[in-house]
């Protein structure tokens, strides 16, 4: 059978109450930045959340990101300068209608500040 383009999918989830919040604020220094999200559906590990974070800026690298809740569910985060976008790649599966949070540590010195 010949591969055939998808134009369109149904939606197969999304993520409830998104926030991102700041610790002590000083112009152009690093601080921590914590995200909260709430999946709808299950998301596996080894797949990845990737936030789009516009007039945001840090160094092209991987950093340090602790799980808040629950501790280890995200591996690694990486912050793409260039294209504005923070990667969180999973380390286990995360269940739907439960919240998890990661912090970025200031400690890291490459983090995304706005």
């Amino acid at each position: 059978m010949a591969a055939t383009p998808v134009l369109g999918s149904p939606a197969v989830g999304a993520f409830f109450s998104p926030l991102v919040s700041f610790g002590i604020r000083k112009a152009d220094e690093t601080t921590n930045m914590t995200l909260s999200v709430t999946p709808s559906m299950e998301v596996r590990a080894g797949e990845q959340i990737v936030l789009t974070l516009p007039g945001f800026n840090g160094a092209v690298a991987t950093i340090n990101a602790s799980a808040v809740s629950p501790p280890g569910f995200a591996s690694s985060a990486e912050w793409d300068q260039a294209a504005k976008l923070l990667t969180l790649q999973l380390a286990v599966n995360i269940s739907g209608n439960e919240t998890y949070v990661v912090t970025i540590s200031s400690n890291a010195g490459s983090n995304p500040t706005p």
